[in-house]
């Protein structure tokens, strides 16, 4: 599986710095490669209420009191509301389901994007939210969806390629024209009653992707490598109805209050062990004997196999900027499982070297307070100052772009094994 460009992102002030190989995904807001080896994941048993610690429980720290509000009504909660429910079915092939947003509004904002004569060093910062089908229009911007100005919120699913995206747009009277310049058809969605229109496959370089399903002049389902017919007329069904989708899953619903008001959040559905996760993500032959090690201090200290999603949320402007969200089926392994990872952070279980995380220099975070709410568990964390993110040429802090995101490409490159479940 190709997972197309999820975080191709790059800053310094004067010049890119290339951080990701993963699918680059943005966000805008209707306001209110790495291959992977294929392998079959076997099936679980959940015996999520006969949880029995690994650790003697006696030897446990205690967790944290919980203090983080829960928000909702936020821009993430509304976005994740036009995402297909089917998302949350039968996980892929690949042992794993990533769902990516962005409030892209918020993070141009934030850094000081500067809109109305946009210099070369905007456009290098709206380059690091945008979505594929963008990066190169930003640069010579002819409709009102190159115009980073214009973008609200973006989810992209990383197993589909599908993008969702919303914003000022003017997708009737300025996209449609433009794609039919480009030479696409037409082909109607059945449930939905609506169309989606597909580039045909001697352009290899379509104008607004392979796929483009416009819902409304501010809403559209892009896909940048494929057709996707049943996703976007799934999405256009949604509209029609005036239903809720993903964000009415009893799973996503008791992460979303904490994931909050985020800027950029990743959700996860992992099947990946400790014991498959060499040969599922295609590591094993490059592993080094340091992380070969840690595999071994954490055997039977993986997670329980009643956490279901994990879902990493990042807010720039909080003390504790990094949120990992952990979505347990009971609230007895949300509080065995959490001490236990606790446990795992106090005696640098998950750690190389004099200490140091096993993570690459795309970001470092310091797990700070650990806490549980019901069946969910909470870890609050710093982001870690390294020569990427300190250094005075770049006032912006590379870690403080997109920090979710570039969690989810260390999570599935391996470098957060505490995060993989047991058999």
């Amino acid at each position: 599986m190709k997972i197309s460009r999820f975080l191709k992102i790059a800053v310094s002030v004067f010049v890119f710095v290339a951080f990701l190989s993963l699918v680059s995904c943005g966000n805008a807001g209707i306001e209110p490669e790495d291959d992977l080896v294929d392998q079959n994941i076997s099936e679980r048993v959940d015996n999520a209420d006969d949880y029995v610690s690994p650790i003697n429980l006696s030897e446990l720290p205690e967790l944290d009191e919980f203090q983080l509000p829960k928000v909702t009504g936020t821009t993430a909660e509304l976005a994740l509301g036009y995402i297909p429910s089917s998302l949350n079915d039968d996980i892929s092939k690949f042992g794993f389901n990533l769902i990516s947003f962005t409030n892209i509004k918020h993070g141009l904002e934030r850094l000081g994007y500067y809109s109305s004569s946009p210099s070369d060093f905007d456009l290098i910062l709206a380059s690091m939210y945008s979505p594929d089908f963008l990066l190169s229009r930003i640069y010579q911007q002819k409709q009102p969806i190159d115009d980073p100005e214009n973008w609200n919120w973006m989810v992209h699913d990383t197993i589909s390629g599908g993008t969702w995206f919303a914003g000022n747009l003017s997708m009737g009277d300025k996209l449609l024209p433009a794609m039919s310049e480009d030479g696409y058809s037409t082909e109607p969605l059945i449930n939905s009653s609506m169309t989606s229109f597909l580039a045909p496959w001697s352009n290899k370089s379509p104008i607004y992707g392979r796929q483009v399903a416009p819902y409304s002049p501010e809403f559209g389902y892009f896909n940048y490598e494929k057709n996707n017919v049943e996703q976007a007329d799934e999405t256009a069904v949604l509209i029609r109805q005036k239903e809720v989708g993903l964000a009415s899953e009893k799973e996503i619903a008791d992460m979303i209050p904490f994931i909050g008001d985020a800027e950029n959040a990743v959700l996860i559905k992992s099947k990946l062990t400790l014991e498959n996760s060499t040969s599922n993500l295609g590591i094993g032959s490059v592993m080094s004997e340091d992380r070969l090690k840690i595999l071994e201090n954490l055997k039977g200290c993986g997670r329980h196999i009643g956490l279901d999603w994990i879902a990493f949320s990042h807010h720039p402007d909080e003390e504790l900027p990094i949120r990992i969200i952990l979505r347990y089926k009971s609230n007895q392994v949300a509080e065995t499982d959490m001490k236990v990872l606790k446990y795992i952070h106090e005696n640098n279980l998950s750690r190389i070297n004099k200490g140091e995380e096993i993570q690459a220099d795309l970001i470092k975070i310091d797990m700070k307070r650990f806490s549980v709410y019901q069946n969910v568990g909470l870890i609050e964390c710093q982001i870690v100052k390294t020569e990427l993110n300190n250094n005075p040429n770049d006032p912006l802090g590379a870690s403080n772009i997109r920090a979710a995101d570039k969690l989810s490409e260390l999570f599935l490159k391996g470098l957060m094994p505490e995060l993989f479940l047991n058999k």
